[in-house]
């Protein structure tokens, strides 16, 4: 790629419309993902290995066509001519990390929703995850109401962190307070 080619591409990424519109891509794959009825949780360790590598390149490889279709939908003009390759490290670069955050969110959750279950019982929700540096926090409420009533820790593979976690007594203290 010539540098006036590579000039006019980080001019083109650096427009504040363009990081608005590459957002709609993102957030266009993730409505394709949550539409998705037949996504299952990654629940195997191998799965879930490396921060669920094998998963997310499954997740990304079954996503790359809604990506490449919101793409082509935001930037028309654009994405005729750039080359597969500087589509493809666009797609790598700005629209998949903010698709992966969501779909490992999503992952963690699942993973929280039976251990919750398990130690606690079903009056209990389990929401977002969020990722907190090596940590994943779910926090957990009463499924009748919104008021938080404690959280579990996760760490970056989905195994629960029982010493971060509050404990199955507290649980059951906040459920019963």
């Amino acid at each position: 790629m010539s540098t006036q080619s590579i000039n006019l591409l980080e001019d083109w990424l650096n427009d504040k419309d363009t990081k608005v519109r590459l957002q709609r891509c993102a957030d266009a794959v993730v409505h394709a993902f949550d539409s998705d009825l037949s996504v299952r949780v990654p629940r195997s360790a191998s799965l879930r290995d490396a921060h669920f590598a094998v998963w997310l390149t499954r997740m990304r490889e079954k996503l790359a066509g809604v990506m490449q279709a919101a793409f082509s939908n935001e930037f028309p003009s654009v994405s005729s001519k750039l080359t597969a390759n500087t589509i493809q490290s666009v797609f790598a670069e700005y629209i998949w990390p903010k698709v992966e955050d969501h779909l490992v969110a999503y992952a963690i959750e699942g993973i929280a929703i039976p251990w919750v279950r398990l130690h606690v019982g079903d009056s209990i929700s389990v929401d977002h995850a969020e990722r907190r540096g090596e940590r994943w926090l779910v926090s957990l409420s009463l499924s009748h109401a919104s008021k938080e009533i404690g959280k579990i820790a996760l760490d970056l593979d989905g195994n629960v962190i029982e010493t971060e976690s509050d404990s199955r007594n507290e649980l059951l203290a906040a459920l019963n307070g």
